[in-house]
């Protein structure tokens, strides 16, 4: 029994085998030019095949082509196609017939097991034929020297597959003979259904309607630019000229020229003819160039290696060709192959060829992966309107419908739908999602009458200033506060229920309890009009009135009677004033607990700090990680006690204070700059150094850099703040009777104690010219500041780090003329007695005398008594 086993399984293996070695035949054929044949396998690589088409500059004669290697192929094969190795498939075939008769006379004889013996006769069938054509290639190149075909080989049921798929291409022209050789290279790459997708994609393309009409105008002009050439001779040129250029204002825009252009008259006439012409026959030989050559190469390529099923979006290759980029082409193609290996790909197809004009080549990605995550083709079409939201779901978890609801929402309450519904769901994390969504159904639940646009600016202004900055602060229990107190209620006297709702949101703002004045006109309305009516009848007993007061008392003397107010009316009233004063009543909770951020860590509770840059502040604050926030808390504590003067007392400053001052830097005047006024342009400007911190914090807020709070580098501004080795040069003016910010300049001093200069930034307002001045302006007045300080200007080197407080580093700027001119001519005056002036003079004399001065001498100076001079130590 276990004999027979093992007979058995040494039959099975041996089939195998056989069947193995017979399969080899379907690799691809390849002659050489010297009448060998070649197995070729492999999988093409688009980013080695597609810069080879798209620079092929003709199509190869027969018996030539591009090596398999150059179209990405593994350049070993399985082995050239001897008689030997022919004898020995057709051998393998033989068996794998024996062994499918055998298996039909003894094998199982349910349907999968007959369908699968089917199938394999059928390729058996096939091999014999191909079999059979290697033979008579063999024979043929031996006899005759055949080109035809060559030297990419198909057998003959490709051949016959290829023909028809050439005559069931709906093409009204000829297919072109580019065309035509790439059909038949995408059929011995990768079979017949490529080349099928190849085909009816490349045609598409070539009979594109845009191209057709854009070829039939240009042929059109060619012709009569001509036949006006023709009329030169015998017809005035001045009015030629005015019927071309009325015949080119009727062309398309950009047809031959650019938006703007306007034509020329230089030379004569027939010269101008001429130059047009050229122009035609170039672009026409352009846009044939891409739709017949760049595009079919890249469809090529993108049908051969991808391995999908699915048709070729033929549209985005046109759309490429339509606007004359070969480059934008080859990278769709490239970008398309990619995709190709990860999933959701056949659906981006199928997405693609569906017609998708607002889709672009950057978005193709995000689309597949919302595809492969089932999103709907018309939710992302809606998505691909707007590529920010196309960019956020990608990489979120939001739900589309919920978007697309809420979008329509906030249009129907005339907010700025795009921006403030990205600017809020881009905060919202998973602590801020009930919150928000507490907020949106309150917002549904107002009643659309009383949302008017003027409503809708406020509720858009109340989502960018309040709930935003509430979500980056984490204010859930003011959120939830507010969400109870305006809460849209829901009754059948709507008038009180709206004055119950206003009571509260009273009461939370800390407001005094009172009906709202629109409110309170309306009920005090027929009150109002009693009153005016028992005037103007005293007035018309007197005859005394006016005919226009008459007018009025007999129209109040009908109306009074019949007098109702209006409880829609009211109740309208009521619901608006609840909106208004409902954002009212957020500002008033948000504002409170910002300042309470910012009480709680700067140490300097002072109301003069306005609501958008306290907001601004307190952002800042809670992103600052502890270290940096402990700083800051000193810094402000310091600043409230001592003023300009806190650098001083900061404990990260002592040493490099120390340092400082043994290198002879006068540290009061490096640390209390004195202010300069003068006048640019007529304008008033005053330069000084920045004594508030918080001015330093706005360093980059006011300039939109990225030392902006909020950016990227907004912990910079605390550095800058804080290390007494920076300062920060501020050159201020007058905007509307209120000082503004002109421009900055950040200095640091130098691990060498020579002062640096980085970029200088001006507001948006500040025209080139007032820039340039500014600038100017405020470099001189930092190598001034650097003279009277006792330091050196230099153009490169890095200032010493005082703490593991992140810090910037801008790229130091060179000195120009001008600073250099002005730091040499700087007088150095007194420094303000706060040191005893002996050794103030002393440190005067070192700052000059250094350069001069031994080791051992240097180290004198600084255990030099306050009443002995530095004459004495140096022997002057």
């Amino acid at each position: 029994m276990n004999k027979h086993l093992e007979q058995k399984h040494d039959w099975a293996v041996g089939i195998r085998r056989h069947r193995t070695l017979a399969r080899t035949l379907h690799g691809r054929l390849l002659a050489t030019a010297d009448g060998r044949l070649w197995i070729i396998r492999g999988t093409p690589t688009a980013h080695r095949l597609l810069p080879k088409l798209t620079n092929l500059p003709r199509i190869p004669p027969p018996g030539e082509g591009l090596a398999p290697e150059l179209l990405g192929l593994d350049c070993s094969s399985d082995g050239e196609l001897t008689a030997t190795l022919l004898a020995s498939f057709q051998q393998s075939l033989l068996f794998w017939e024996r062994a499918l008769r055998q298996a039909e006379e003894t094998g199982p004889r349910d349907r999968r097991s007959g369908e699968r013996r089917a199938q394999e006769r059928r390729e058996v069938e096939r091999l014999q034929r191909r079999l059979l054509g290697c033979y008579r290639l063999l024979r043929e190149f031996q006899t005759t020297e055949r080109r035809a075909g060559l030297p990419y080989v198909l057998d003959a049921d490709e051949e016959r597959e290829l023909a028809q798929l050439l005559r069931a291409s709906q093409s009204p022209y000829a297919l072109p003979e580019f065309e035509r050789w790439l059909a038949r290279l995408v059929m011995w790459l990768s079979g017949p259904r490529a080349a099928a997708r190849f085909l009816a994609a490349v045609t598409s393309v070539i009979d594109a309607p845009q191209l057709l009409a854009k070829t039939a105008a240009l042929e059109r002009l060619r012709d009569y630019l001509q036949a006006l050439k023709r009329r030169s001779g015998t017809e005035y040129a001045g009015w030629l000229h005015v019927e071309l250029a009325e015949r080119l204002n009727q062309l398309p825009s950009g047809l031959i020229s650019t938006p703007g252009e306007k034509l020329k008259r230089r030379g004569t006439f027939p010269e101008l003819c001429d130059k047009l012409l050229a122009r035609c026959e170039r672009l026409l030989a352009g846009d044939l160039q891409l739709a017949q050559h760049y595009s079919p190469a890249a469809i090529a390529t993108l049908a051969a290696c991808d391995g999908g099923l699915a048709p070729l979006p033929a549209q985005l290759f046109q759309m490429q060709a339509n606007r004359r980029s070969p480059q934008q082409i080859n990278k769709l193609a490239i970008i398309l192959n990619h995709q190709s290996r990860l999933p959701g790909y056949e659906r981006l197809l199928t997405f693609l060829s569906k017609g998708s004009d607002a889709v672009i080549e950057r978005q193709l990605f995000n689309i597949r992966r919302l595809l492969a995550r089932g999103t709907r083709e018309d939710d992302i079409r809606w998505l691909a309107q707007e590529e920010v939201w196309l960019n956020f779901f990608d990489e979120s978890n939001a739900s589309v419908p919920w978007l697309r609801r809420t979008h329509a929402l906030f249009e129907r309450r005339h907010m700025n739908a795009g921006s403030a519904l990205y600017s809020v769901l881009a905060r919202c994390d998973d602590a801020n999602k009930l919150s928000l969504q507490q907020w949106i159904a309150w917002l549904e639940r107002l009643t659309p009458a009383t949302v008017t646009p003027r409503i809708g600016q406020l509720l858009h202004s109340a989502l960018k200033e309040l709930v935003n900055p509430a979500f980056d602060l984490g204010l859930h229990d003011e959120l939830k506060a507010w969400t109870r107190a305006a809460a849209v209620p829901q009754s059948d006297d709507p008038t009180a229920a709206w004055l119950q709702r206003i009571q509260h949101l009273q009461q939370l703002g800390g407001q005094a309890v009172k009906v709202p004045k629109s409110v309170r006109k309306l009920l005090d309305q027929r009150a109002q009009a009693e009153q005016e009516l028992a005037h103007l009848h005293s007035l018309a007993a007197q005859q005394a009135a006016t005919p226009g007061q008459l007018i009025r008392y007999y129209h109040l003397q009908t109306m009074l009677p019949q007098w109702t107010t209006s409880d829609t009316r009211v109740a309208r009233a009521a619901e608006e004033a609840f909106v208004i004063l409902a954002v009212e009543t957020l500002r008033s909770l948000v504002h409170r607990a910002v300042e309470s951020i910012w009480n709680e860590h700067s140490c300097w509770q002072r109301s003069d700090v306005p609501f958008s840059r306290l907001m601004t502040f307190a952002q800042w604050l809670r992103k600052m990680p502890s270290e940096s926030r402990a700083l800051h808390t000193e810094l402000m504590a310091a600043w409230r006690d001592h003023g300009s003067d806190y650098r001083r007392h900061l404990q990260l400053n002592q040493d490099w204070l120390a340092r400082a001052a043994a290198q002879g830097i006068d540290l009061t005047r490096w640390l209390h700059g004195e202010s300069q006024s003068l006048e640019i342009d007529g304008r008033p400007v005053e330069i000084c150094l920045a004594a508030d911190p918080r001015e330093i914090f706005l360093m980059g807020s006011y300039f939109h850099t990225c030392l902006s709070l909020g950016d990227c580098n907004q912990m910079s501004v605390l550095a800058n703040a804080c290390d007494a080795n920076k300062q920060v040069v501020y050159a201020y003016g007058q905007k509307n009777g209120k000082r503004v910010a002109l421009a900055r300049m950040l200095i640091t001093v130098s691990n060498n104690f020579q002062l640096l200069r980085y970029g200088a930034y001006t507001a948006g307002d500040v025209d080139a010219a007032l820039h340039e001045k500014v600038v100017d302006a405020i470099v001189v007045y930092a190598a001034r500041h650097a003279q009277t300080a006792g330091l050196v200007l230099a153009d490169c080197g890095e200032p010493a780090s005082l703490g593991k407080h992140f810090w910037y580093d801008d790229g130091e700027a060179a000195w120009p003329a001008s600073a250099k001119q002005a730091w040499q001519s700087a007088a150095v005056q007194p420094s303000p007695a706060s040191q005893p002036a002996t050794c103030s003079a002393a440190l005067s004399d070192e700052a000059r005398l250094r350069p001069f001065l031994s080791e051992q001498i240097f180290s004198q100076i600084f255990i030099v008594s306050p009443g002995q001079s530095l004459a004495s130590l140096v022997g002057v």
